[in-house]
């Protein structure tokens, strides 16, 4: 997954909502990436690899 340019990407649990979601078991982070403050995507961890390219 590219990440913009000027982007912020923070890790953290996921909601219970975005567990439901992004069907993630327990313990499993999310990546977010933010863009001007607005979040553009949250990402399970261990399923998504981020890119800067």
């Amino acid at each position: 997954m590219p990440v913009p340019r000027g982007a912020y990407v923070d890790a953290r649990m996921p909601t219970p909502a975005e567990r439901a979601e992004l069907d993630i078991p327990e313990g499993v982070p999310v990546q977010v990436v933010t863009v001007g403050g607005r979040v553009r995507g949250v990402y399970p961890s261990d399923r998504v690899r981020l890119s800067t390219s």
